[in-house]
């Protein structure tokens, strides 16, 4: 994620940009392992499994789908191609 995060992130508010997904990230981790004992009381373990299972397919349908291929292109390239209007999807093609 933190690759995906340099290439969209323009060089003068990557740092930025950068430190609230880290922040994002870091809460996640730490709501995924403190509290899945009380959502297992609240609501079942299962529950909990297919939670996690509906996340984990999101997540892979969301990178398959709206993630874009920047393979060969430079850091500069793909800034000053999203900085030209062009979408994150069809960021290769042109």
């Amino acid at each position: 994620t933190s690759i995906i995060c340099a290439e969209i992130f323009p060089l003068e508010v990557r740092d930025i940009g950068l430190g609230i997904t880290t922040i994002f990230q870091w809460i996640t981790c730490i709501s995924v392992t403190l509290y899945p004992l009380t959502v297992i009381h609240l609501f079942g373990i299962s529950n909990l499994f297919f939670f996690f299972a509906f996340c984990c397919f999101s997540g892979f349908f969301l990178i398959l789908f709206f993630s874009p291929e920047t393979k060969g292109l430079s850091l500069e390239e793909i800034e000053n191609k999203l900085k030209n209007n062009i979408k994150l999807k069809n960021i290769k093609k042109i």
